[in-house]
């Protein structure tokens, strides 16, 4: 009977939560603006597109407010400009981030650590120049303005409430589709080419790959978000689009949980609704000047509290601690959900897809004249050796002797110089 109820339960929460959001600007009506709801919408899918970037494949981006910027101008400059519809200029702006991105991407993610952090600030500081200097094309400072708002059946739709559901939903979307994208292959091999690229390359993913598509994917999504937020303000300047608005992004990422998709809306609200907060309290409390300096610090200790105190992030840590107060099943209960433990009959493991069983003293492994060459320096020269069945082989040699470009040769992540590799009798030398 449980088992037909679970189902039930898994849709109980989201359909629960799509009520909330459906109604929740007739409860909040008179009590709290909804373009405040609006911009939290607006940053989830940016927010999601950093969690997959920089939580799964582990690239570090202070750039994502460039993408945000070209989504909108790309949709401004098409509408105003081109006379094109709205319902053209978003997709292709999103289009045209990504490819953008995807240009950019593979020689800025060839950078590792700061460095790549650097190039991405770089980034975003030369769009924004552009922007601001390309007055024929980009209106300067002065920004573009006259952007026509989305229409259906020759009605303008516009206003809080309309943009509330449609960035609502794109919201929903954005998060869904990048959860799906983390549970699949791609997200698994994110996951392995962050923890160890020649790891990941061994067992033939393609690092660079993995890591431009990912870039990809989070500047499409922030190009969205700012073709929306164009339409949405019907004007755009360059300043909205500063590599202090990238910081933002990633503290909004950081505080919800880096790693985690749900929790990119969770940074997103509470950011978005304390700097509400602080904007009418700072005044009055310490006056005009000092306010803005005084948010720049109390941001920085919501930070500093949240590394220390819950280091995954808000969303991560609230969801431990409710699953450390379900009840856990016992160590019995554990096994047998599990079922039995398969037997050697079960399948045919390692012997049966390898074949029959080599016989103790036939050779596994043969080694022939492996020499490897970097440049002028010789690593391993003319090494051989046979591993046998049954045999237990150690390589042994002082610091710098060659020991792992050795093992890197027999695991094909270094191509040798010269020799041979066989397995089993098969020339896997160049595999």
């Amino acid at each position: 009977m449980r088992a037909k109820e679970r189902p039930w339960r898994r849709l109980f929460a989201p359909a629960l939560l799509l009520v909330v959001w459906a109604g929740l600007p007739y409860l909040l009506a008179g009590r709290l603006s909804l373009s405040i709801l609006v911009l939290v919408f607006l940053y989830t899918p940016i927010v999601a597109g950093i969690a997959v970037l920089s939580g799964y494949a582990g690239q570090v981006s202070l750039g994502q407010a460039a993408f945000y910027g070209t989504g909108a101008y790309i949709t401004a400059i098409l509408t105003t400009r081109a006379d094109l519809s709205p319902w053209l200029g978003i997709p292709l702006a999103v289009l045209g981030s990504a490819l953008f991105a995807y240009l950019v991407g593979r020689p800025i993610l060839a950078l590792r650590g700061h460095y790549l952090v650097i190039a991405t600030l770089g980034l975003n500081i030369i769009l924004v120049v552009l922007l601001r200097e390309w007055s024929g094309l980009t209106g300067g400072a002065n920004g573009l303005s006259g952007i026509p708002p989305l229409r259906a059946f020759g009605v303008a739709l516009k206003g809080d409430l309309f943009y509330y559901y449609a960035t609502g939903l794109v919201a929903g979307l954005a998060l869904w589709a990048s959860a799906n994208l983390v549970r699949s292959r791609f997200g698994r091999a994110l996951l392995f080419v962050r923890t160890s690229e020649a790891a990941a390359a061994a067992f033939g993913v393609d690092a660079g790959r993995m890591k431009s598509l990912a870039f990809v994917w989070s500047a499409a999504l922030a190009a969205l978000s700012g073709a929306l937020y164009a339409h949405y303000v019907t004007f755009i300047s360059p300043s909205p689009f500063d590599f202090t608005f990238s910081v933002e992004l990633l503290v909004m990422a950081v505080v919800g949980g880096l790693s985690s998709i749900p929790g990119a809306a969770l940074g997103c609200f509470i950011f978005v609704v304390l700097r509400q907060i602080l904007a009418r309290a700072l005044p009055a409390t310490l006056g005009a000047g000092a306010s803005a300096q005084a948010e720049v610090v109390v941001f920085g200790l919501v930070l500093a509290l949240v590394v220390v105190l819950a280091p995954a992030g808000l969303w991560p840590t609230v969801g431990a601690v409710w699953r450390r107060r379900r009840a856990q099943p016992g160590p019995d209960a554990v096994l047998a959900a599990a079922g039995p433990i398969p037997s050697a009959e079960a399948g045919p493991g390692l012997t049966g897809l390898m074949g029959p069983s080599p016989e103790d003293g036939s050779a596994i492994l043969s080694v022939r004249g492996a020499t490897r060459r970097f440049g002028g320096l010789t690593a391993v020269a003319d090494v051989s050796f046979n591993a046998r069945a049954g045999e237990v082989l150690a390589i042994v040699g002082p610091n710098g002797a060659g020991k792992t470009t050795l093992f890197n040769l027999v695991s094909a992540l270094v191509t040798p110089s010269a020799g041979a590799i066989r397995l089993l009798g098969r020339d896997v030398t160049r595999l």
